[in-house]
């Protein structure tokens, strides 16, 4: 055995377990999802205190690029800072661009909203509701209309912080009422709320179940106005509407931070009246005694 052959024994002795080590760490390291918090505040910061309309359009093409790798912790974030953008923008173009990038990215729910049971004895079972009206009446007729809020302190400890929960229950009894129906759009507010929808679905005369589809959520434009919300809007597709069929939709408004914007005040100004016949509208709060106490005086 020559010199060499001794070195380059010795050589693969050390090398094995260092390549047996290196495999290991790539194997087994877990995925990091870089966060992209501080760079969507600073760009945030960058385009608030711009002087001109170029550095604006910048700024929001640096935001729309970020976006592109914003994982769903981070799209609260975004969205705080597009609601603190959208009020300085230079353009409707701008604005609008700011709006979907927010829509496109809205904050994480929980899976399956949240667990009220105390809600089941006023929910509605949609076949017992459509027996129960048994005269139809229009084209399309609201068999119930359900919202019920819960009222809970926010992370302040002060009151009014609100989660809302929503079902709709109508009955199409005309082929013109089927078609004017679908798709149906549910509308909620992006920069304070968060949309978790339950359930969507067509109860068919024969006996069936159709879920309806989902489209991505878009923000709502009045573009002759000049004017920009933060209101997004899901439209719900239902698939071959006939008369007889029921369509139920239920979804629940979660608060999209932890504290009341209003400062321990809850109002809410409610419609009775609409273009369709209605059966049933129930308005319920479940809010801690204390507060109902007050509110009775």
């Amino acid at each position: 055995m020559t010199r060499r052959h001794v070195l380059a024994g010795l050589l693969m002795v050390y090398l094995i377990p260092a390549v047996a080590v290196a495999a290991e760490t790539v194997t087994t390291a877990p995925e990091v999802t870089r966060s992209h918090v501080h760079d969507i505040e600073r760009i945030e910061l960058q385009y608030l205190a711009s002087k001109t309309p170029e550095q604006r359009k910048q700024y929001v093409s640096e935001l729309k690029a970020l976006a592109r790798d914003t994982s769903v912790a981070d799209a609260g974030v975004l969205n705080v800072s597009v609601s603190a953008m959208l009020p300085t923008a230079d353009t409707a173009e701008e604005a609008e661009v700011l709006l979907k990038l927010a829509a496109a990215h809205p904050a994480g729910v929980p899976a399956g909203g949240r667990s009220f049971p105390e809600d089941e004895e006023f929910l509605v079972e949609a076949r017992r509701a459509a027996m129960a009206a048994k005269r139809a009446k229009g084209d399309i007729e609201t068999l119930a209309d359900v919202r019920i809020d819960h009222l809970s302190k926010d992370s302040l400890g002060r009151d009014g912080l609100v989660a809302a929960h929503v079902q709709g229950i109508w009955r199409i009894n005309t082929m013109q009422g089927a078609r004017s129906f679908s798709p149906h759009a549910v509308v909620y507010a992006a920069m304070s709320e968060m949309l978790c929808l339950v359930r969507a679905r067509v109860l068919k005369s024969d006996g069936r179940e159709v879920e309806a589809r989902a489209s991505a959520d878009q923000p709502v434009i009045e573009r002759g106005t000049s004017m920009y919300f933060d209101s997004r809007s899901r439209d719900l597709t239902f698939p071959q509407l006939g008369p007889g069929d029921l369509v139920e939709i239920e979804y629940q408004l979660l608060p999209a931070a932890g504290i009341n914007p209003w400062a321990g005040y809850f109002a809410r100004i409610s419609l009775f009246r609409d273009a369709l016949p209605s059966r049933l509208r129930r308005q319920v709060v479940i809010a801690p005694y204390a507060r109902l106490g007050d509110a009775r005086h």
